[in-house]
């Protein structure tokens, strides 16, 4: 099994990532109670997003020397605490603010998960701990994220901050009590600034800078415009978020499929193209990822206070095996 260790850094990354944007499923109601428009609501998002691209390279690069678990919990718990204190911010302008010190302390996640983990695991095993400590961001997407909106939905907008800190707290705990000192090799400063400037970096990290800031601009609104358009509010917001996750671990697995075989991206074993589909069936969002080698049928179910996801195998002839 995993080692419990790479685990818990899994837990931190998750707690980073849903806490990113676990209120935006309840963006309109929040918008209606601090007296704001959505539109300005939704800088709540934007301006993290920014705030976290622009200070990322400097907090790496100013805390590098220091010894891994203690940055990790204490970047946790300043993330705890400020998502605790958004829970019951007055205003909006307090509000924002907040998210721009949370935006600070999150670079310092993970960054110093991956980290850790990188040093934790024996060398044979080091690409399988960095991919599980990321898959705490999917996670966060599919799982995190789409429970805040639920969450929000049944107890308010402050709630979903309630349960960011709550995450953050439990990670913060959990990697203090499992994870041993981990020091680093590396040498604090901002000389470090200069490796983003090389010719073959730079560009790829403008790439990614914009692809993000594209994504996280974009992703405050998916409450609003979901309700708009089918009526859904809390959970079956939140079966809606659920498919961002689900589509970025199908995107994963297409980059794997064209990187192991550009050739045979749609087409499996036997040459039969693979399918993608989905849709909305019997009160449930539905899709089918029937990729090479791995088909595999999901279904997203809204819940009174959460998601029921089920995830099942397809038998010879594409139809989903009941458990």
């Amino acid at each position: 099994g995993m080692n419990p260790r790479i685990l818990i850094l899994c837990l931190a990354t998750f707690a980073a990532g849903t806490q990113t944007y676990v209120f935006v499923g309840v963006l309109s109601e929040l918008a209606r109670d601090l007296g704001v428009s959505v539109a300005v609501a939704g800088q709540l998002a934007a301006t993290f997003a920014l705030v976290f691209a622009v200070s990322a390279p400097l907090t790496s690069s100013l805390f590098a020397g220091a010894e891994r678990r203690a940055l990790l919990v204490s970047a946790l718990l300043v993330v705890a605490l400020l998502n605790a204190l958004a829970a019951g911010a007055a205003d909006f302008e307090a509000l924002l603010m907040l998210r721009v010190l949370l935006a600070v302390a999150a670079t310092l996640v993970a960054p110093v998960a991956l980290s850790a983990a990188a040093s934790l695991a024996p060398p044979e095993k080091r690409g399988a701990a960095l991919a599980a400590v990321l898959a705490g961001l999917t996670l966060a997407f599919t799982l995190g994220i789409p429970l805040g909106s639920a969450v929000g939905g049944a107890f308010g907008w402050r709630a979903t901050f309630a349960l960011a800190a709550g995450l953050a707290a439990l990670a913060a705990g959990g990697i203090l009590a499992v994870l041993p000192r981990v020091e680093s090799t590396e040498r604090p400063g901002l000389a470090n600034l200069s490796a983003m400037l090389a010719p073959n970096v730079a560009p790829l990290l403008l790439l990614t800078a914009a692809a993000f800031l594209s994504l996280f601009t974009v992703v405050a609104y998916i409450g609003p415009v979901v309700t708009r358009i089918t009526g859904f509010e809390g959970a079956g917001v939140g079966a809606m978020q659920a498919f961002v996750g689900l589509g970025s671990a199908a995107g994963m697995r297409l980059s794997i499929a064209a990187e192991e075989d550009p050739s045979g991206l749609f087409v499996d074993s036997n040459g039969v193209e693979a399918e993608i589909g989905g849709g909305w069936r019997d009160g449930g969002l539905e899709a089918l990822l029937n990729f090479p080698g791995r088909p595999v049928f999901a279904r997203f179910d809204p819940a009174a206070l959460g998601l029921r996801m089920t995830v099942l195998p397809l038998d010879a002839e594409g139809r989903p095996l009941q458990d």
